[in-house]
């Protein structure tokens, strides 16, 4: 009894002098399973991680309890300088990131800010837009544009460049720039945009050398109306397509069987009223409801660029060279400013009512002293009921004007009228009339009367 007392006793001081150790080794365990709950399961964890922790030390042999302590110990003894040294590398990244956002790259400033152009090169380069230079744009050869407002200047930096398409925007001019890839460009496309006019240049097939029988145009769903050149079955002119625009001429034979949109008025053909001598030349069209029709599509909004103005073909009776010569009914012209004159796709005829004047009273401008006395010729005015009228005061030698009688101004009615200028006349002094009375003899028989008075 006494031999296992002292066993026990043995055992006892034993596990008390191994619980630390036993305890350390069991807290080691479940520290090692935490690290693996968030993900490190094949023993191995990154460098970064495992510097980062700060908690456990691989190499160490400190016990878990050193480990604890001591990082709280450096952690409560930080500076606040040190924690500024260590954020300052974030705000610093961030700072450089908001910098590089508020500059223009050099791709922004040579294209003049044209984000679709931007977005395009982007994807042809396959670069950030901050990486791309000059010499990038000077390797593409295809480019894709869509929403564009207009054609940078600086396409002439990709000089190299063989396909343009620009799509689905509102384009309307082509800068000088592009013709400088005459040598290269052999296909242009600018469907869907918002052209009226096209210079020749474009269909200048020997301008355009990148290829034998010119540039080959796309230029569907605009709404053309300039000259361009009949290239119908002609041998080495352009091909180009030309659906839905107002062409006189255009590609009949191409694969896209090329309707042609037609100028017309929506809601039907219109009327207008105007008076004997009416000058159409002088005036210009009533533009309201005026579309493009396209078939299967309807009207179409004109675009804001488009200018119309009369054409008189001579096939009127009532009209002769554009002026309203007498009464009746004929018709008129309404065609594109910048069409030619036989372009049946870029004009619409309207009905012309010619008027015949109604019956007018005169107006009759008439000039007298304040006697009422006629002192210059009158003036008769003709004109239309409605038509405005002005009479003019006369400068008369030897009167002074002082009143007018009547509206100077006005409009004509079918009532004649009369203004009336009053003048007074000027007073000259004049020559002395001596009365004298004599006899036969010629002797004074009676005093000399002496009369003054103005001239006249």
């Amino acid at each position: 009894m006494k031999t296992m007392k002292t066993a026990f006793a043995l055992c006892t001081i034993l596990l008390g002098f191994l619980s630390p150790t036993i305890e350390g080794i069991a807290e080691t365990t479940q520290l090692s399973g935490t690290t693996n709950g968030i993900g490190v399961e094949n023993g191995q964890a990154s460098e970064d991680i495992t510097q980062g922790s700060n908690v456990i030390d691989s190499k160490s042999t400190r016990s878990v309890g050193y480990i604890d302590e001591n990082p709280k110990e450096e952690s409560s003894n930080v500076s606040n300088e040190t924690n500024l040294a260590l954020t300052n590398p974030v705000h610093e990244n961030q700072n450089k990131t908001t910098k590089a956002l508020n500059e223009k790259s050099w791709l922004a400033t040579e294209l003049d800010e044209n984000q679709a152009f931007i977005d395009a090169t982007v994807v042809a380069v396959n670069k950030t837009e901050s990486e791309i230079q000059k010499s990038d744009l000077e390797l593409i050869k295809n480019l894709v544009v869509t929403g564009a407002s207009s054609i940078p200047e600086k396409i002439s930096d990709y000089i190299t460049l063989e396909s343009l398409y620009v799509s689905d925007g509102t384009v309307s001019s082509i800068p000088d720039g592009l013709y400088s890839l005459n040598k290269t460009l052999t296909n242009l496309g600018l469907r869907n945009n918002h052209f009226i006019v096209l210079p020749e240049k474009l269909f200048d097939d020997s301008f355009w050398i990148g290829k034998s029988n010119g540039l080959t145009l796309l230029l569907d769903n605009n709404q053309i109306v300039s000259d361009v050149p009949n290239n119908t079955g002609s041998a080495g002119m352009l091909d180009f397509n030309s659906r839905n625009n107002m062409l006189e001429y255009f590609n009949k034979t191409d694969y896209h069987n090329n309707p042609q949109g037609q100028l017309m008025y929506q809601g039907g053909t219109p009327t207008i009223n105007v008076p004997v001598g009416y000058d159409f030349k002088a005036n210009t069209p009533d533009t309201t409801n005026l579309s493009l029709y396209v078939t299967n599509a309807g009207y179409q909004s004109l675009f804001p660029g488009h200018e119309f103005v009369y054409y008189d073909d001579g096939s009127s009776s009532v009209i002769q060279n554009g002026v309203a010569t007498h009464s009746g009914s004929g018709k008129i012209w309404v065609k594109s400013k910048f069409s030619t004159l036989t372009n049946p796709f870029a004009r619409t005829q309207i009905k012309v009512n010619v008027e015949t004047p109604a019956v007018i009273g005169d107006v009759t401008a008439k000039y007298v002293d304040t006697d009422g006395k006629k002192i210059s010729d009158d003036v008769v005015k003709s004109g239309n009921v409605g038509d405005a009228y002005t009479t003019e005061q006369k400068t008369i030698a030897g009167y002074t004007f002082k009143e007018v009688q009547g509206s100077a101004t006005g409009t004509f009615t079918d009532q004649a009228q009369t203004v009336t200028y009053v003048y007074t006349k000027d007073l000259i002094a004049g020559g002395d009339v001596t009365a004298k009375y004599v006899d036969t003899d010629g002797k004074k028989i009676s005093d000399d009367v002496v009369k003054s008075g103005n001239v006249g």
